[in-house]
C-alpha cells in the first residue's frame, strides 16, 4: 500500500484519497460502535443487574460482574469490586476494539484494491488519447500490465490475511461456545445436587 501511495500520479491521488477517507470513516464508525456496545453493556450490568438473596433472614445485595467468574475470595466489597469491574471493562473494551480493528483492516485493504482497480480502468480508457507513436503506446501498455500484476499479487495477500483473520475468529468463537457449554453443564449438575440435597 505504501508503494502505491509513493508511486501515485497527481490524477490518481484524488481516487486514492477518496478511498482513504471512506476507509477512515468506516473504521471510526466500526470501532465506535464496538466501544459503545461495551460501554452500554457495562452500564446495564452496573445499574440494572443487582440481585438480593437471604442469608439467615438478612437480605444482602449481590453485585454482578460483566463477565461471569468465580474468585477464591470475597469480591463484593467496595474497593475490590470496583477494581475487578475496571479490569473487566478494560478487557472487554480491548477485545471488542481488536475485533473492530481486524474488520477495519479487511475493509481498508479491499477499499485500497478497489481504488487501484478504478485507477487501472481509467488508465485503460485513456490509453489511446495522446499517444501519437507506437513506442509510447507500448510503454504505457507495459506499465498497465505491471500495475495489473501488482493488483493481482496484492489481492492474493488480502486473501491470505483474510484467511488468518477468519481462522482466529472461528477458533475464538469455538472456544467461547465450549466454555459456555461447560458452564451450562456444571451449573445444571450443581443445581441437581442442590435439589437432591434439599429433598
Amino acid at each position: 500500500m505504501a508503494a502505491d501511495w509513493k508511486e501515485a500520479a497527481i490524477n490518481e491521488m484524488q481516487t486514492m484519497t477518496s478511498k482513504a477517507n471512506i476507509s477512515r470513516y468506516i473504521a471510526n464508525v466500526i470501532i465506535g460502535l464496538h466501544s459503545a456496545a461495551v460501554i452500554v453493556y457495562v452500564i446495564d450490568v452496573l445499574v440494572f443487574r443487582t440481585s438480593n438473596y437471604n442469608v439467615d433472614g438478612i437480605e444482602t445485595s449481590v453485585r454482578e460482574f460483566t463477565l461471569k467468574l468465580q474468585l477464591p475470595f470475597e469480591c463484593n466489597e467496595s474497593p475490590l469490586y470496583e477494581v475487578i469491574m475496571l479490569l473487566e471493562f478494560l478487557h472487554q473494551l480491548v477485545a471488542s476494539a481488536t475485533n473492530g480493528v481486524l474488520n477495519c483492516l479487511i475493509i481498508t485493504l479491499i477499499l485500497h484494491i478497489s481504488g487501484q482497480i478504478e485507477i487501472l480502468c481509467n488508465a485503460l480508457r485513456d490509453i489511446s488519447l495522446g499517444k501519437n507513436n507506437q513506442e509510447e503506446l507500448i510503454l504505457s501498455i507495459k506499465a498497465l500490465i505491471s500495475k495489473h500484476q501488482k493488483i493481482i499479487v496484492f489481492s492474493g495477500s488480502i486473501e491470505q490475511i483474510f484467511c488468518y483473520i477468519a481462522l482466529i475468529q472461528v477458533l475464538s468463537s469455538t472456544l467461547v461456545i465450549c466454555c459456555l457449554g461447560f458452564m451450562i453443564v456444571t451449573v445444571n449438575n450443581y443445581s441437581l445436587k442442590l435439589k437432591k440435597k434439599n429433598n
